[in-house]
């Protein structure tokens, strides 16, 4: 077997290159969950998460990499929760009318 990444020779079953070290089964880990996905896959299909590990700013709605936001400044910790952890939270969101 051939990799397809580096043409180096590859023993058969091998789940990885021994000379590029790349994975051979097409699959890569979420940066969030580490569930094994596609590697052509957007989004993780366990958590939802980005497989590119960019973040989608809470303020504004734009992509960024690292802590804070560069179109509006917000912080990655300023995020409001995303629809998935809402969604995988143990409890429900509390209602005002159930008070």
């Amino acid at each position: 077997m051939i990799c397809k990444f580096c043409n180096s020779l590859i023993p058969d079953g091998a789940m990885f290159c021994p000379s590029c070290g790349k994975r051979l089964d097409g699959k890569t880990p979420c940066p969030e969950c580490g569930a094994m996905n596609e590697e052509n896959a957007m989004f993780c299909i366990f958590c939802g998460a980005r497989m590119d590990g960019k973040k989608v700013c809470g303020a504004c709605g734009a992509l960024y990499e690292g802590h804070f936001c560069p179109e509006c400044g917000a912080s990655a910790s300023q995020e409001t929760p995303s629809a998935v952890n809402v969604a995988n939270s143990a409890t429900p969101p509390r209602s005002r009318a159930c008070i």
